[in-house]
């Protein structure tokens, strides 16, 4: 289909930074493809682009896409500017975060089991945008944490993504299950746990665990845990409270549970993420 495929080496990254960064006001030359990593998000103006031999679409201000090695893409520039940031993410490095979240995950990104494509608020933009000049500007006092500040930026960019994937996916959900994964929402809900999650469900339990399981493709225990994490991390770098409050709040049952369910998902203890905020 394409006469010129261009394959971009890894030229942003090293081994001590996996995670490279730049503005672009550009387009692109050539259909190309990559052996790293890639996620842009357009920041201002619109821009032509063309993903794996799809129908080009147009792309403006919170648009985003996940493009991983081997796949295929182009920018188009248009009459107006534009300005998109490129997040370059060495693949072995992606690798290590995706197996943070579910061992499967790297390889159903590859295989197209996730949204390649997402909308990002305005907000979201400049808090990621914030993390990088942070990233950029700090020093942090090992190498260790450094990676574990860049992990925890790698695993944001992928929360809209997969958030996408089960919007698309809700589509096809029946009203019930709908009502259940918005629970998993609810800050009041999560904090006194699956009980007060399924109540009112006038189905078996087992049955609810096996179903949320095939739609979801992770137990509700697991899920349950990873929402509690997520709020515990937007809490800790948005707000004040204490961290034996915070874990107290979302329903865990130790600051011991926490501080270890927390460093295994994020690679950072819950008191070096507040001084990353």
């Amino acid at each position: 289909m394409y006469k010129d495929i261009l394959c971009l080496p890894d030229y942003m990254t090293t081994e001590q930074m996996p995670v490279g960064f730049k503005l672009v006001q550009s387009d692109d030359t050539l259909v190309h493809t990559h052996d790293y990593v890639e996620i842009f998000y357009i920041i201002s103006g619109k821009i032509d682009h063309q993903y794996e031999g799809k129908q080009q679409r147009i792309l403006e201000a919170g648009d985003s896409y996940i493009i991983m090695p081997s796949k295929k893409h182009i920018f188009t520039k248009r009459k107006e500017t534009s300005i998109h940031r490129d997040v370059f993410i060495r693949e072995s490095f992606f690798r290590e975060v995706c197996d943070f979240i579910s061992p499967t995950l790297y390889e159903e990104l590859v295989n197209g089991t996730h949204a390649c494509h997402t909308r990002l608020s305005q907000a979201t933009i400049a808090y990621l945008e914030n993390q990088i000049n942070f990233i950029n500007q700090a020093i942090p006092d090992s190498l260790a944490q450094k990676t574990a500040l860049t992990r925890c930026f790698a695993a944001t960019l992928l929360e809209p993504f997969l958030s996408t994937t089960v919007e698309n996916q809700m589509r096809n959900f029946p009203s019930w299950f709908k009502e259940l994964l918005s629970n998993f929402n609810k800050i009041e809900y999560i904090k006194h746990g699956l009980d007060e999650i399924l109540k009112g469900f006038n189905y078996d339990r087992k049955y609810l665990c096996r179903v949320f399981k095939k739609n979801m493709g992770i137990t509700m225990t697991d899920y349950l845990n990873h929402v509690r994490l997520d709020y515990a991390l937007t809490m800790i770098q948005s707000t004040n409270k204490n961290i034996l409050t915070i874990a107290q709040e979302l329903g865990f049952s130790s600051i011991s549970y926490f501080n270890v369910s927390f460093k295994k998902r994020y690679g950072i203890t819950p008191i070096r993420a507040r001084k990353y905020k």
